[in-house]
């Protein structure tokens, strides 16, 4: 992982914001969060209007799922 200022690689761990992990540039002293999903995608895939994640599993393996329980 690389520093997006400076670019090196020289880095430590600073904490966590919004449970991702926050790193201290050894080099020039910015401070980068972890990298991950891009902010739409991320959206996209776990915001739904009620709060569930948009991913579904089909209908037909939730009734076998029920039956088999």
């Amino acid at each position: 992982m690389k520093c997006p200022r400076c670019e090196s690689t020289l880095h430590r761990k600073n904490g966590r914001r919004n449970d991702k992990q926050n790193y201290l540039c050894k080099n020039c002293g910015k401070q980068f969060l972890e990298p991950g999903f891009p902010r739409s995608l991320e959206t996209d895939l776990l915001a739904n209007s009620n709060g569930h994640p948009k991913i579904s599993i089909p209908e037909t393996r939730e009734l076998s799922l029920v039956k088999t329980y």
